[in-house]
């Protein structure tokens, strides 16, 4: 449907007005998720994990994961907070939360904003991603989404204590590309290489 976010359950927002679909300015694919600010808007979408006609994707207990999207201003936005979580029934679930001041973003530069969080032992029945609007940005103001993903990080040893994820840019990755890992130890003791 024409400007509704696939998947998405809108909570507090116009769909046409203060929810829209981009085609023009996007990070990849062909379109990205436009707030507009009205001045006193708490737009909010959410996405159901482990639900048919939301997502299907289910959080697993005791396991790292990255919550990351791409986020962009024009040069109207002078105020506003973009706050994206993934929550269970008592509310964000460990670290899951990524708060965005709108106006410390570069003008039409995408930026990439990323947290970890583990998952407890024992899972509640129900969690959700959730992007909204915690402090409303400047009216007629433009806020571009993209890429939005929470996915489970890998290990990096044997051991559960480092975990690594890599985040594709603008350009798909090809074959022979490479990147490079600069680690430094800071205790005494074992390192795996």
């Amino acid at each position: 449907v024409s400007n509704t976010p696939d998947n998405w359950t809108v909570a507090t927002g116009t769909i046409g007005t203060t929810i829209t679909e981009e085609g023009t300015v996007v990070h990849r694919g062909s379109k990205a998720l436009e707030f507009v600010g009205n001045g006193s808007q708490l737009t909010e979408i959410t996405q159901n994990f482990d639900t048919a006609g939301q997502t299907t994707a289910k959080l697993r207990p005791e396991t790292r994961y990255a919550l990351g999207f791409w986020v962009r201003v024009d040069s109207t936005i002078s105020a506003g907070v973009l706050t994206v979580t993934v929550n269970d029934a008592s509310g964000v679930l460990d670290t899951a939360t990524v708060a965005v001041t709108l106006s410390g973003l570069t003008d039409d530069t995408w930026t990439f904003k990323a947290v970890t969080f583990s998952t407890p032992a024992v899972l509640s029945a129900s969690h959700k991603a959730k992007v909204k609007l915690t402090t409303a940005a400047t009216n007629t103001g433009h806020i571009y989404i993209d890429g939005l993903q929470v996915f489970r990080m890998q290990h990096l040893t044997d051991s559960s204590s480092f975990h690594i994820a890599i985040v594709p840019g603008a350009t798909d990755f090809v074959l022979d590309d490479y990147a490079k890992l600069g680690l430094t130890k800071g205790t005494t003791g074992k390192m795996q290489t």
